[in-house]
């Protein structure tokens, strides 16, 4: 925290406030909300442009997620049985930890099950979305830690497999 002049703005008028480096606004240290006014202030006083570009903005578990299944619909789109399976499959998977995250069963895989290789491992993209899910691999296995589930990035990995099987345009912007 710097010192700083008082300054009014979203925190108010102060007699004596502390620059937040945290937040880079003028507050008691208490802020934890910046207002989209504020950070595009900030921006226009640097120089840059009022919106983040693409390169800045963060890039969350759902986007890689999202991502991983774009990819595979991509590169399989002259053979929409492969995604669709694999998509099928997936879906499945994480259904079936969400609805019972205790249940050791649902979150080991076989890497070298046969019905896997066919269904899952052969479409690009497949194994990174597992892996995004929190799944590491444990010898012949992907296994999923009952400490490392996080049922956000389930739910996100269901919903995205949802979209992709159910919306003819996923991915095609």
């Amino acid at each position: 925290m710097l010192s700083a002049a008082s300054s009014s703005g979203h925190h108010g008028n102060r007699a004596h406030a502390t620059v937040d480096v945290a937040c880079g606004c003028v507050c008691d240290g208490m802020c934890d909300v910046v207002t989209e006014e504020d950070r595009r202030e900030r921006r226009r006083k640097l120089g840059l442009p009022e919106e983040l570009t693409p390169e800045e903005k963060p890039v969350t578990v759902l986007d890689k997620l999202r991502s991983c299944l774009v990819d595979m619909k991509k590169q399989h789109s002259s053979q929409e049985e492969v995604w669709k399976t694999a998509g099928t499959t997936l879906l499945r998977y994480l259904t079936n930890i969400s609805n019972q995250p205790d249940e050791e069963k649902f979150r080991s895989i076989r890497t070298t099950n046969a019905a896997f290789q066919q269904r899952v491992a052969a479409a690009h993209g497949s194994m990174q979305f597992l892996e995004h899910c929190g799944f590491t691999v444990e010898g012949e296995a992907l296994v999923l830690a009952r400490d490392k589930l996080n049922p956000d990035v389930i739910q996100g990995g269901i919903a995205a497999l949802q979209d992709m099987l159910g919306n003819p345009f996923f991915g095609c912007l």
